[in-house]
């Protein structure tokens, strides 16, 4: 619930701080922007190679090149309007160039073959520090459209729900004087 929400924002607080010490101590880069703080992370979690392509990232060339790699949506955000963690992932700048709107099957399939793919899902397999969600999002042979329009619908729902409780409780109506709404 709420809770676990809570929990994992001081969690994704508290890394994103000791990155941003980390990178001032290695790089000697004073104010680290949000985007190489992500890369960042996204490096480790992913064991420092591109998901898609499976070759070793240059933390280095990462960091002064914004160029060389960048960040991906794993699900195209054209398609699922996430931004989230989940589905984010690094990749070599002509890996996502490459993949476009697809979803990281039909790419990897189509551009590499069913052997490079196979190496794919242990990699991703193999990254312990990666979600079981973005782990499923990364295999996934179609996009689940369902999933995410259900996620969606309750986001909305709550969303609504927190905006109408916002309204009835600083709006009084003319010549009202106290809140007779219900939820």
């Amino acid at each position: 619930g709420r809770q676990d929400i809570q929990k994992k924002q001081t969690e994704n607080r508290n890394k994103r701080e000791a990155t941003r010490k980390n990178f001032i101590e290695v790089y000697k880069v004073y104010e680290p922007n949000s985007t190489q703080i992500l890369k960042e992370r996204l490096y480790h979690e992913q064991g420092c190679k591109c998901i898609y392509t499976l070759t070793k990232l240059n933390l280095n060339r990462i960091v002064d090149d914004p160029n060389y790699a960048q960040i991906d949506h794993i699900w195209p955000r054209s398609r699922t309007f996430d931004n989230s963690m989940e589905n984010l992932v690094l990749v070599h700048a002509h890996a996502n160039q490459d993949k476009g709107n697809s979803i990281p099957y039909d790419f990897i399939m189509q551009k590499y073959g069913a052997e490079h793919w196979r190496n794919v899902e242990k990699t991703i397999l193999s990254c312990k520090g990666m979600s079981d969600n973005k782990q499923k999002r990364l295999l996934a042979k179609e996009l689940d459209a369902d999933e995410f329009s259900a996620r969606n619908l309750v986001d909305t729902r709550y969303a609504t729900r927190l905006f109408a409780r916002m309204v009835r409780e600083r709006l009084l109506f003319n010549g009202q004087v106290e809140d007779t709404v219900e939820d």
